[in-house]
């Protein structure tokens, strides 16, 4: 039916479906993890993405990096997106309004993975960038660990998603994990307190 038969006929026209939030907030390095989800997702099917946005199946996962006694409320699964030497889970933190990307990088990885927190920016093949770099410490629960603020993610737009940080929780003789965090709104600064928020309901430290 078009537009004028659903204004005629008195029936609420469905709504369309929009491109899913972890699409958008996928950007940054994402943007290379989302678009091998979309592309295997045509080749094995919608299982594949129904399982990624699921949170019974990849909060156990985020758990095993992460520990929390109680799943946090406040932070909405998007998707988890497994890769080839990377893993990343995509939330929305619901009180902070920001985006939460947890990164899981083997071994293997560790002169890329220094790249994420280089006064460069890190990236790759123009995607992952962070624009306006700032390389800093901050402690997290106890333990002082290396940071990088920034404007934005290549090829993020200006306007749609903030500035935000990188924070590195990796350990030696350990995968490389690390967590950003960026604001949905392109003035809204995550200060320290915000990110010390963040990370309350889980115990970063535990078993390591």
């Amino acid at each position: 039916m078009s537009d004028a038969d659903w204004e005629q006929s008195g029936t609420e026209q469905p709504k369309k479906k929009g491109i899913p939030k972890w699409l958008l907030w996928g950007c940054g390095i994402g943007c290379l993890g989302t678009i091998v989800l979309v592309a295997v997702a045509t080749v094995v099917g919608v299982g594949f993405v129904q399982d990624a946005m699921d949170p019974e199946k990849q909060w156990p996962k985020i758990e095993k990096v992460l520990p929390f006694d109680e799943r946090p409320a406040h932070l909405e699964l998007q998707a988890g997106i497994p890769l080839p030497g990377i893993s990343q889970f995509i939330m929305h933190d619901t009180k902070l309004n920001a985006i939460a990307t947890l990164r899981v990088l083997g071994g293997a990885q560790a002169g890329s993975y220094d790249q994420f927190f280089s006064a460069s920016g890190g990236g790759f093949a123009g995607m992952g960038s962070a624009i306006d770099p700032e390389p800093g410490t901050l402690e997290i629960q106890g333990r002082e660990v290396r940071t990088l603020r920034f404007s934005r993610i290549s090829p993020q737009p200006g306007s749609s998603i903030g500035p935000g940080i990188r924070i590195d929780l990796s350990e030696e003789g350990n995968d490389y994990v690390m967590v950003e965090l960026q604001s949905m709104g392109h003035e809204n600064v995550l200060t320290d307190e915000d990110i010390q928020s963040f990370f309350e309901p889980f115990d970063v430290w535990r078993g390591r």
